[in-house]
This record gives C-alpha cells, sequence and structure tokens, in this order.
C-alpha cells in the first residue's frame, strides 16, 4: 500500500450518473469485465444496527473510475485479491494492492479508479449498513483507518461463498440475522488484525531503539516514553512478539555485543564501559551466567564457546 500525493490522478477523472438515490450518489466510468454481486435487502420492518448490503466480486481488465460523492449509511469494504487500485476518501489517496484493504466510510468523498495496461484487478466489496453504522465503526475502533495490508485472500473468498449460498436459498427470514452475524465477524477480523499491527509494530519500534541503546544507558522507562507508551503496556506488547521482555532483551543483546568485543581482542574493562555496565565485576557475573564461562576466559579461548539460545532469559 502507498501514500499517493499527486491528487490529479483521480481530480482529472469524470464519468456520467450512474446511481441517484437518498443513500449514494455517484459518477464513474467503465463496467468490471466480471462482475458477481450478491444484493441483500433488509424487511421495513426489521432495521439491524450493522448488517451485510451486498458483496461484490469484481474482476477488472478496461479503466474504472467511481466517485461516490454522497455515501450515507454505508461502509464499503475493499480487498484487492490481485493487481491494484487508487482509492480516494476525502483528501487521502492511496494505491492498494494485492493483500490491501480498504475501508470507504459513509459521509466521506470516496473514489476509487483502476487504470489498464497493468495486472487485471480481481477484488471484493463488501458494503455493511445499519441504523447504528457510525457507532458501530467507532466501537471496533475504524473510525480512522483507511487503508492497510490484511493479505486475507481465504477470510474474503469464504465470506463470498457464503453469502452466495445464502442468496441462492432466498430466504428473508434467515438472512436478516445472519447477515448481521456476518457483518459483525468481518469487523472483528479486520480490527483484530489492525489490533496484532500495532501490537508488532510498537514491538519493533521498541526492538530498533534497544538495537541502538546497546552501548548506551538506558532505562525501559525512557523508551516507554519516546514511543507515548505505558511500561506495562510496551512490555506486553514486545513479549507477545518476541516472547522475551525488552529488558531481558536488551540485557542479551549487550551481553552478545561483549562477547563480539572481546573476540576482538578488547580488555574486559573496556567491554563492560562500552556495553553500559556500571562496573566489570558486574558485567563479569552476567557474562558467566549468560554464556557459561567468564569474559576472561573466553577472550583466551573463544573457541570453547557455545553461543546460547537468543530467547535465553538472564
Amino acid at each position: 500500500m502507498k501514500i499517493i500525493h499527486d491528487l490529479d490522478i483521480l481530480n482529472m477523472e469524470r464519468g456520467s450518473c450512474w446511481i441517484n438515490n437518498s443513500t449514494l450518489h455517484g459518477y464513474g466510468t467503465g463496467y468490471p469485465a466480471v462482475a458477481e454481486l450478491c444484493r441483500f435487502l433488509a424487511p421495513r420492518e426489521y432495521v439491524a444496527s450493522c448488517r451485510v448490503g451486498h458483496i461484490l466480486r469484481n474482476t477488472i481488465y478496461d479503466k474504472y473510475y467511481q466517485r461516490r460523492i454522497r455515501q450515507l449509511g454505508m461502509l464499503s469494504i475493499f480487498y484487492i485479491k490481485t493487481g491494484e487500485m487508487y482509492f480516494r476518501s476525502n483528501e487521502q489517496i492511496i494505491l492498494a494492492e494485492a493483500g490491501d484493504c480498504v475501508l470507504l466510510k459513509p459521509h466521506s468523498k470516496n473514489e476509487f479508479l483502476y487504470l489498464p495496461g497493468r495486472e487485471p484487478c480481481l477484488n471484493y466489496e463488501l458494503a455493511l449498513s445499519g441504523a447504528l453504522l457510525d457507532d458501530i465503526i467507532r466501537l471496533y475502533g475504524l473510525e480512522h483507518v483507511v487503508g492497510f495490508h490484511l493479505d486475507a485472500d481465504d477470510f474474503f473468498e469464504d465470506i463470498f461463498n457464503r453469502l452466495k449460498e445464502l442468496k441462492q436459498r432466498k430466504s428473508k427470514s434467515v438472512s436478516t440475522h445472519y447477515l448481521a452475524g456476518i457483518a459483525a465477524e468481518t469487523l472483528s477480523f479486520i480490527a483484530q488484525a489492525i489490533s496484532q499491527k500495532e501490537v508488532q509494530q510498537t514491538a519493533r519500534l521498541v526492538q530498533d531503539l534497544l538495537e541502538q541503546n546497546i552501548e548506551k544507558k538506558i532505562k525501559m522507562q525512557d523508551i516507554a516514553k519516546m514511543l507515548d507508551v505505558s511500561l506495562p503496556k510496551m512490555n506486553k506488547q514486545f513479549k507477545l512478539t518476541f516472547g522475551i521482555t525488552p529488558y531481558l532483551y536488551l540485557k542479551n543483546a549487550r551481553l552478545q555485543r561483549g562477547a563480539e568485543l572481546l573476540r576482538k581482542g578488547y580488555f574486559v574493562k573496556e567491554v563492560a564501559a562500552l556495553i553500559g555496565y556500571s562496573s566489570p565485576k558486574s558485567f563479569a557475573a552476567e557474562f558467566h551466567r549468560f554464556h557459561g564461562i567468564s569474559p576472561r576466559q573466553y577472550s583466551k579461548f573463544p573457541e570453547l564457546y557455545v553461543y546460547p539460545d537468543e530467547s535465553q532469559e538472564v
């Protein structure tokens, strides 16, 4: 997924009106070469808080453009399986590629564009609607989310096949509740995937800061403050990703760095100072616990060293 700064990519597009009703006012040009649509109309007496309105599986070969000026009461979830498409939500434009997911929100200016000459674009559009849609979007923490990498071919294919089978049954009494369940399942899947990515992203940032400070004295509280996250949350997210706390990760990295410096001929006292230890004695004690040999013995006989597992806790 790429952020596009050239707004003219979509500003120059025009098209005739293809729909104009109380929910959607849209313009566009071109049509998908292959389009499979399953549309579900809710009974008038039933108003779901959030339900599936339709699911569409497109295969696009020629130029295809839509501009949704007024998209009320509908959240469009686009998933790109192959190829790529440009999307605009208000003033943000992104190029979504294979494995990317885009959320086009209600009350926003939404556009999407496929340009020919590239790989055909196979994509899914799952449209959700309902009386409490705006509240549901906030409940799942998706109000500020536009695009992200999801890599969920199997999930969207399964949702499409289940809804296609449901459409063929033509059972309205069952479908209304089932469609609300599918909507909740999809939003939960997306919210969980985003949460996991945020955890991993935070953990990677912590890892980078730890690597940059191997030879410096730094506290875990300082790193948490740099990332504007609480220390318990940072520790939890890091351990979920790497299986070890940031403190132990830094200690292990320092002791591995210490072994490297000893192999290069540095004295024990020099190594202790270089990797942030207050005294050679404390460094020697922890080095022995981690490597199973004293720093002095290691510097004389490095061939005796057996490298421990990186996840070993000291």
